[in-house]
């Protein structure tokens, strides 16, 4: 289990299903993306259980939603202390932390990737995986992009305004 942020961590279902690992952390919550670890602790621990499979045809993307609204959540509350894994913690769980960061943190795909390798160097995302991220990366740039337009269109709009009754 790697520590991330300093209420997030990731990690693999040994150290999900490990009372001891998860004591010493103070693990409060946990984010399980697979599709055969079981929720080894339910009356100790919050849990978030995203099934799905470590499979090229798997669109984890379109779990991103269900995934960002238990880690804000969770992350909301700075005495919370949420771990997010899958069976290695290479795959699933680093590509949802790494959506997450790049959501929340504002960074692209690559910063955010070499962010989480930093802290667990043997994370690896499938091909799919990797895909999806820099199409998530550029769904966020374009809405980036477009919202900062929005805002430079508002200024000229007022700008415009606040001239123009100057001429009258």
């Amino acid at each position: 289990m790697d520590k991330i942020l300093d209420n997030l961590f990731l990690g693999d279902a040994q150290g999900a299903t490990s009372k001891d690992i998860l004591e010493r952390v103070g693990i409060t919550h946990i984010l399980n993306i697979s599709d055969n670890v079981p929720n080894k602790f339910p009356k100790k621990y919050v849990y978030k259980h995203v099934k799905v499979a470590d499979s090229l045809r798997t669109n984890l993307k379109g779990r991103f939603t269900d995934i960002f609204e238990f880690m804000d959540v969770v992350l909301a509350n700075p005495s919370n202390k949420l771990l997010v894994h899958c069976y290695a913690g290479m795959s699933r769980s680093a590509t949802a932390v790494i959506a997450y960061l790049m959501r929340t943190q504002g960074l692209t795909f690559e910063v955010a990737y070499n962010f989480c390798r930093v802290r667990r160097p043997f994370i690896q995302p499938n091909k799919s995986f990797r895909k999806q991220l820099v199409e998530f990366d550029e769904e966020l740039r374009g809405n980036a992009e477009k919202a900062q337009m929005r805002r430079r269109e508002m200024s000229a709009d007022n700008f415009l305004k606040e001239n123009s009754k100057d001429q009258n």
